[in-house]
């Protein structure tokens, strides 16, 4: 039983670091930077960016200096 339960966490933890990558890579190509009045909540600003990837809508997505893109 602990063994499914690990190779199931690590197939997510290679999944999630698959989107986080894309989501990355779609953040520098595509997004346009503003200050926002709240600070960055990276994990939000992560599926926001990612949404934004997967489903082509504007969203926002966080930036190193903790500024918000806005991805078109």
């Amino acid at each position: 039983m602990g063994e499914k339960m690990s190779e199931k966490l690590g197939v997510m933890v290679v999944v999630f670091t698959i989107l986080v990558v894309l989501a990355m890579e779609a953040h520098h190509v595509e997004c346009t930077v503003y200050t926002p009045m709240d600070p960055c909540k990276p994990l939000r600003c992560f599926t926001l960016c990612f949404q934004v990837m997967a489903q082509n809508y504007n969203g926002f997505c966080c930036n190193e200096n903790a500024t918000i893109c806005i991805c078109k």
